[in-house]
């Protein structure tokens, strides 16, 4: 588990990087130092950092660290930065804040300040996540951690928390499951897995998360929820829900504990998943073909409230309406996450019913045909129900390909 704060430091120059980051000392911090915007950049594609310290003048130009923050940017990665410069450098340093960076501080006062900035910096990203929650993530992880946080002792925010890290494995799961790229290819252990999700326990969700890893396409947002996952320590969470269901309720005291370290845990998976751009989940209504594009509307699954936001959307190419689609920083084309997210309207005015996949049965003999196949979460109530009957034949024919590709 990444119980240590992570700093990634890229500066040209080591030795000066290295004497200015025992500043630092008091966080304990885990740093690691590159000496180039391209360094940097590859990092933080790849790995969770809490937070970036960049230098402004540094390779791959002149004023790499601005190079450095424009790609970001562009990457949709919001890993806070915090820039160093020097004296006189105002005009780079006005330019760094407006291409992303959180603050800065100059290289001669590095010593005194930084301390004080990156743990000033920390408080505000972790508020700013905390805020997003509840507008901006999809509803699959906002609704169950609202719950999370709504309960009041710590035995049943323990319980409360470990019900968001399964919510959030089979949301990392469905969004790979959704990539197109998977269809028609034989891939023995994916469908393996999928068979084992007729009883979608935790370790099973896991052991699909791990098998999709090497299956998915590499420009898709699982590989960035699935990074906040590792990094939040997954395999220690699924530890403790079993300990929980074997030995029975833990005391207050036990809890507490527990919950302090699996809190951690959740803090890095959603700055990680909050890092990478995350997902938009939106149902589309309807669509206008305007200057070559097609200009979708419909509702977005996103927030804690089941009375969900419009949502607007530019495509390049049409897609079918009453249809739920998971769209991704840097991909064009929104994908089908169907059926493994639905979406109903609910018996209040304005309000949708989100029903998440919660396994499937399957026998060799029987012909599928949905409802008795597909198992839903409905996200407002937690009750368990079959395929709603407009969606059997989708459903249908999702489960009969995986079920032939699974057979021998």
């Amino acid at each position: 588990m990444l119980k240590k704060l992570r700093v990634l430091w890229a500066d040209d120059q080591p030795d000066v990087a290295r004497t200015l980051g025992s500043s630092l000392a008091a966080l304990k911090p885990e740093i690691r130092y590159v000496t180039s915007g391209e360094e940097a950049l590859k990092v933080l594609r790849s790995e969770y950092q809490d937070v970036a310290i960049v230098d402004l003048l540094m390779p791959p130009s002149t004023w790499g660290g601005l190079w450095t923050l424009d790609e970001l940017r562009k990457s949709g990665i919001r890993t806070p930065v915090i820039v160093l410069s020097g004296e006189g450098r105002q005009t780079e340093t006005i330019k760094a804040l407006r291409l992303g960076a959180v603050d800065y501080v100059t290289k001669e006062s590095a010593d005194r300040e930084l301390l004080e900035c990156v743990a000033g910096v920390l408080k505000k990203q972790w508020e700013s996540v905390q805020m997003a929650i509840g507008t901006g993530f999809p509803i699959p992880l906002a609704v169950p951690f609202k719950r999370y946080q709504g309960a009041a002792s710590a035995v049943t925010r323990l319980r409360k928390l470990i019900e968001f890290f399964e919510h959030a494995l089979r949301f990392t799961c469905m969004v790979g499951l959704s990539d197109s790229s998977l269809l028609g290819v034989e891939r023995p252990e994916l469908s393996k897995g999928f068979l084992q999700l007729s009883r979608p326990t935790m370790g099973n969700w896991n052991q699909m998360r791990v098998t999709l890893a090497s299956a998915v396409n590499p420009r898709r947002q699982f590989h960035g929820f699935n990074w906040a996952l590792e990094s939040g320590d997954i395999d220690r969470v699924i530890r403790a829900r079993n300990d929980l269901a074997h030995g029975g309720d833990p005391s207050e005291p036990e809890a507490a504990s527990l919950l302090a370290e699996l809190e951690r845990s959740a803090q890095l998976f959603l700055k990680g998943f909050w890092q990478r751009g995350g997902v938009k989940l939106f149902l589309a209504q309807s669509m206008k073909l305007f200057g070559g594009r097609f200009e979708t509307s419909g509702v977005e699954l996103s927030g804690e409230s089941f009375a969900l936001p419009r949502f607007s959307i530019s495509l390049s190419k049409a897609i079918d309406s009453d249809r739920v689609y998971v769209a991704e920083p840097g991909v064009e084309d929104p994908a089908n996450i169907e059926p493994y997210v639905l979406l109903e309207e609910g018996v209040d005015p304005g309000a949708w019913r989100v029903l998440v996949f919660d396994g499937w049965t399957w026998a060799r003999e029987a012909d599928l045909d949905g409802t008795e196949t597909i198992r839903y979460l409905d996200l407002q109530s937690g009750k368990r129900s079959a395929a709603p009957k407009d969606t059997r034949r989708l459903a249908a024919i999702e489960a009969s390909l995986w079920k032939q590709k699974a057979l021998p």
